[in-house]
């Protein structure tokens, strides 16, 4: 009987092992589970961040390109400016320049068109007389006589 009784004690003490084995196995799974609820946690904070992190990148970055943007048309503006105020000083003194080469050539023009206006004048004017001194001296109609 003793080694009923000692098969007793021993399956006792096996079930006593066996429960607190069981408890500590609920305990580990438990823990697990709880484990395993903050990692799913934290990694969902971490792609929150994430996304919040990308949106705010994004909108500091359209926000340099925009200043930026900004800044170059600015400096463009500035840059045709000057241009702009240089090629007008640059077409006025072009024209005073042309201005100042023609203005002989005009004034030449107009002495060579006078000259030929004067010349015109004179030639009708010797012309007529011609005709004149030929009707007087000849007869001749005035109709058959071409200079």
């Amino acid at each position: 009987m003793q080694s009923l009784s000692g098969a007793a004690a021993e399956a006792a003490d096996a079930r006593t092992r066996l429960a607190a084995a069981q408890q500590a196995e609920a305990a580990l799974r438990a823990r697990l589970e709880a484990e395993q609820r903050n990692a799913a946690e934290k990694l969902t904070l971490l792609e929150q961040a994430r996304e919040s992190l990308k949106d705010a990148f994004a909108a500091v970055s359209s926000d340099l390109l925009a200043q930026n943007n900004a800044r170059f048309l600015d400096l463009a503006n500035s840059k045709f400016g000057e241009l702009q105020n240089t090629a007008v000083v640059d077409l006025a003194s072009r024209q005073k320049a042309i201005a100042d080469l023609v203005q002989p050539l005009q004034e030449s023009l107009k002495q060579v068109d006078a000259r030929l206006q004067d010349v015109d004048r004179d030639r009708a004017s010797s012309q007529a007389a011609l005709t004149e001194q030929i009707h007087l001296q000849g007869g001749i109609d005035g109709d058959q006589v071409v200079v």
